[in-house]
């Protein structure tokens, strides 16, 4: 009986969601204990580790290596928002100067891919971008006008468009996947059949399936915000999502849409936590949030080889966790130090914006890098290109650093 009882279940979580007709998601991947405990998903609980006080860049990564933008006049980059990678290529989201451009992994400049304005093969406000390395593609979604320019991954060169068919529903990621596009899904109000995560048509960008239901994985929260971080967490060949008050990773595969990770915790945040918070709109009660005691927001998810690291909001203050999927043991540090970037005390924490299976790409804008305190003598003296960096001024593209993680 308990056999026929845990298929049943499993079977539930590879059914597909109701048709676009519907437009409900599929409320069948629920996070039951007994599905949790017989599937791969991994799980943390974050009340059973004691605390450490720092978590040094040194014990988890063996090199950090300065790269430094090298483009024309006419190209400057405002800030890093995400950067994805394919063979030698850097493609770099801008969204400060709505742009997408493309350097080597020595940071010399390739390309601009599309560029502002009105035409089929423009954009206005392109929000995210996907790559297909398969079909040699490159898709850039443009939130303003909700349609996705195709462009090749090595030239640049326009392709087509797809425009995306459902004016009730607006996406701002995007995720290339085994013949299809995965978009994230806001709408204008909470509704209890609002979902998360839906499949387009890569041909004609109907909508084909849709899964999560806000009200029951993001805390009845399915309004549009702004963090500058992607909701797809890992770009390579296994595609992860989550929203922002999701307590599970989900993963995107051949069988559907499965927990990937999850974390637990008496004090985790609960949809009347969120719905009892003061303010009338997600950055007002975010804000009320940080004075509860309730964990919440998984951010800054990186998963390479052996090695999870995420990390999670409690009052104003961010825990930082190192999770080893070999040993299945984890720790959680109440604070993170980048002691192979910097000599200072108190150094600045890093800016991921990406990952490949070797390592971590951060960021850090010139400005921030020619502060006083960290010019003079801030900088680990064995630092690559540590005194190229010096001679920076303040007009120069942002600095990427690319941390390559121990073996």
């Amino acid at each position: 009986m308990k056999k026929i009882v845990l298929y049943f279940l499993i079977f539930l979580i590879l059914v597909s969601c109701h048709r676009q007709a519907t437009n409900k998601p599929d409320n069948h991947i629920l996070l039951t204990e007994s599905v949790l405990s017989n599937s791969d998903c991994y799980i943390i609980d974050l009340d059973v580790s004691v605390q450490d006080d720092a978590l040094k860049t040194s014990s988890i990564f063996k090199t950090v290596r300065p790269i430094i933008l090298k483009s024309p006049d006419d190209v400057l980059i405002g800030r890093i928002n995400s950067i994805q990678v394919y063979e030698d290529k850097m493609f770099i989201m801008d969204k400060l100067s709505n742009g997408i451009f493309s350097f080597n992994k020595d940071g010399e400049f390739l390309n601009r891919i599309g560029k502002i304005g009105q035409a089929p093969e423009e954009y206005i406000n392109p929000s995210d971008f996907t790559l297909d390395t398969v079909n040699k593609k490159i898709y850039v979604l443009d939130y303003d006008l909700q349609k996705i320019n195709v462009y090749d991954i090595n030239t640049g060169k326009y392709i087509n468009n797809i425009k995306l068919d459902n004016n009730k529903v607006r996406s701002y990621n995007i995720q290339y996947y085994n013949g299809s596009l995965y978009t994230d899904a806001f709408f204008p109000k909470d509704n209890e059949n609002n979902f998360l995560l839906r499949e387009l048509d890569i041909s004609t960008g109907q909508q084909k399936r849709c899964w999560l239901s806000a009200s029951q994985y993001n805390k009845g929260f399915s309004g549009l915000y702004f963090t500058g971080k992607d909701l797809f967490l890992s770009r390579t060949d296994k595609p992860l999502f989550s929203q922002v008050l999701m307590d599970t990773i989900m993963s995107i595969n051949m069988e559907g849409i499965k927990p990937y990770l999850a974390i637990k915790s008496k004090t985790l945040l609960t949809a009347k936590d969120y719905s009892d918070a003061k303010g009338d709109n997600f950055t007002e009660k975010m804000s009320s949030l940080m004075t509860k005691n309730v964990k919440h927001s998984i951010r800054d998810f990186v998963d390479i080889e052996d090695m999870i690291f995420f990390k999670y909001q409690q009052r104003n203050f961010m825990s930082f966790v190192i999770f080893n999927k070999k040993k299945n043991h984890y720790q959680i540090f109440k604070t993170m130090k980048d002691d192979l970037l910097y000599s200072l005390e108190n150094p600045p924490l890093p800016n991921f914006v990406g990952y490949d299976k070797r390592g971590i790409y951060s960021s850090i804008n010139v400005d921030e890098l020619l502060l006083e305190n960290i010019k003079n003598s801030g900088l680990v003296q064995s630092l690559t290109k540590r005194e190229e960096l010096m001679q920076l001024t303040a007009d120069s593209n942002p600095i990427i650093f690319y941390y390559e993680i121990k073996k």
